[in-house]
């Protein structure tokens, strides 16, 4: 199965949030009615950090952000890390979990990072 890994499109984020809202149903982590919210989803696509990985038909198998780690700026270690960024709200669609989908998506994620000349990171 051909899939695709690449940024998400504006009219995305909707769709994006319906994935993290299926997957909150389903979630035994810290994933509930509350988080992420829409505002999560449109901040990462803002930022340039959201990204996607698509089956052949489209669709929207898994998600996830790569985000500026704010909360490393204050911390002691932070002058080795000069740009700290995260890989968060990574989700599979439930209906596609179990096929490696999560793997790839955090594969690709890593790699995304390692294009933009941003080596470290945190998950």
């Amino acid at each position: 199965m051909m899939l695709t890994f690449q940024a998400a499109f504006e009219e995305e984020i909707v769709l994006i949030y319906q994935l993290y809202r299926r997957c909150v149903q389903t979630s035994r982590g810290s994933w509930d009615d509350e988080y992420p919210t829409r505002d999560f989803v449109e901040q990462d696509y803002l930022r340039q950090g959201l990204m996607t990985l698509k089956n052949e038909q489209g669709e929207i198998v898994a998600a996830g952000a790569i985000t500026p780690a704010d909360e490393l700026k204050d911390l002691e270690y932070r002058t080795t890390l000069l740009h700290p960024l995260e890989l968060s709200r990574l989700a599979t669609d439930p209906q596609f979990q179990g096929r490696g989908y999560g793997k790839l998506l955090l594969q690709g994620l890593i790699e995304e990072v390692r294009k933009r000349g941003l080596m470290e990171f945190s998950c």
